[in-house]
């Protein structure tokens, strides 16, 4: 037998060696102390790809701190087509202030960017799949994965940002045609969040549930690794979500002037939140529940 087909045929062995340790500890240990272990071991394996990462996310948001719309072009003028495409609807660029419809009194300006919804998405990809795809310290494979997630992420912040832009357009006109709303008024900024919120906060879910689906299949058929972790399933994009959009926020205008208008857009995120990730959770409820009473009526006949 060649050496190169022995060592292949080992390591494979020491791979199925390995998955079935991980499932006799997995068996045999508190479920908090395999969530410790498992940290404990995605610290050390990926440790450097996560802190290239956090790195790479607190320059980036150094950047956005100090940029205009025309430092934010390269992120403004494909979500400016992308509306057009979608609706029809064209913006004119105008240097230092972005991009604009004279007719609709409408700007896609930095705050209209989606850059910290870029960023929120990578961190949630990164962090939550990395361990899945990418085999134990290989630096090169997790840096590409890295890129792969920052890429990915601004690929779908134009398609997340476009849509939240034709709503913004639309929802506020189709209200005043209702005779429910008045524009120009206080409720302009509320209605803002709130339109945001909804777009951004579902959006991030369903890409982390459908990241969640591809990653899963794949790892399955790549190499085995435990998925624990002490914030289950959709609580981790909530999580990145609540740290960019609340954290460090929060930080920055935690002794500023601007601290009662924050905890009222603070209280009005949270709670929109809250529901998104209720609705969301809900389907899964009514199955255990179901499930619950199934094996409930079961017992119950075997037991008469």
């Amino acid at each position: 037998m060649k050496p190169f087909k022995t060592w292949k045929i080992f390591s494979e062995d020491h791979q199925t060696l390995s998955c079935s340790a991980n499932r006799l500890i997995d068996q045999t240990l508190p479920h908090s102390a395999r969530q410790l272990i498992d940290i404990k071991n995605r610290i050390q394996q990926y440790g450097r790809i996560y802190l290239v990462t956090l790195t790479a996310l607190f320059f980036l948001k150094l950047f956005y701190r100090n940029a205009d719309s025309t430092d934010l072009k390269w992120l403004l003028a494909p979500t400016a087509w992308w509306v057009r495409v979608l609706s029809g609807i064209s913006f004119k660029n105008i240097p230092h202030i972005g991009y604009v419809n004279h007719d609709l009194r409408f700007i896609i300006a930095r705050s209209c960017s989606g850059f910290q919804f870029m960023l929120i998405t990578a961190a949630a990809l990164i962090f939550s799949f990395l361990h899945r795809i990418v085999p134990e310290k290989r630096i090169s494979s997790g840096l590409t994965f890295m890129l792969g997630g920052f890429g990915i992420s601004y690929l779908l912040t134009i398609l997340v940002n476009g849509l939240r832009i034709i709503v913004s357009i639309e929802l506020p006109m189709l209200l005043e045609g209702w005779g429910v709303w008045e524009p120009g008024g206080a409720g302009d900024s509320l209605l803002h969040t709130l339109i945001g919120t909804v777009v951004y906060f579902s959006s991030l879910l369903i890409i982390y549930q459908l990241a969640d689906r591809v990653t899963l299949r794949i790892s399955r058929t790549a190499h085995c690794h435990p998925d624990a972790g002490f914030v289950p399933g959709l609580l981790r994009p909530a999580c990145w979500y609540f740290f960019f959009v609340l954290g460090i926020p929060l930080l920055n205008r935690a002794s500023g002037s601007e601290s009662g208008q924050f905890r009222d857009y603070a209280a009005l995120v949270s709670f929109v939140c809250a529901v998104i990730l209720m609705l969301a959770a809900f389907p899964n409820i009514i199955k255990r529940c179901h499930a619950s009473l199934a094996s409930l009526l079961i017992k119950r006949r075997h037991a008469s």
